[in-house]
């Protein structure tokens, strides 16, 4: 038996690959858009509201995941990484002194003093205020 033999002209499985590749349309998917930062009024008006799960998203919009670690130390009685957070998120003093505040408003006055002081010692640290 005699097998046929390819015609000379005839693409080889190399040819066939790369037309094949230059014809794919394929693209790597977009990654979602981030949503939009709320602002620092926002963010503690959801607090003040005691909207808790709506003060927690928006803060991590603003901060980043950063934020809910911060929130949770706060609340095991150090204010010493919200301050950070809340510096590197670009937040007013007013916004942090509100946050921690408003977190245990039954807190006495030393206590929340010893809390707005981590602001000042633990961003002196920084250049960014």
């Amino acid at each position: 038996m005699n097998a046929a033999l390819p015609h000379p002209n005839a693409p080889t499985a190399d040819d066939i690959i790369r037309q094949a590749r230059q014809n794919e349309t394929w693209q790597a998917p977009k990654p979602a858009p981030r949503p939009a930062a709320k602002s620092e009024t926002d963010i503690v008006a959801q607090l003040r509201s005691g909207n808790l799960d709506g003060f927690l998203t928006a803060f991590e919009q603003a901060a980043g995941p950063a934020a809910l670690a911060a929130w949770r130390t706060l609340s095991k009685g150090d204010a010493s990484l919200l301050a950070v957070v809340c510096r590197n998120a670009g937040l007013s003093r007013a916004a942090f002194s509100a946050m921690v505040v408003l977190s245990n408003p039954g807190r006495d006055a030393a206590d929340t003093e010893k809390f707005l002081a981590a602001l000042e010692r633990d961003t002196s640290r920084t250049n960014t205020i």
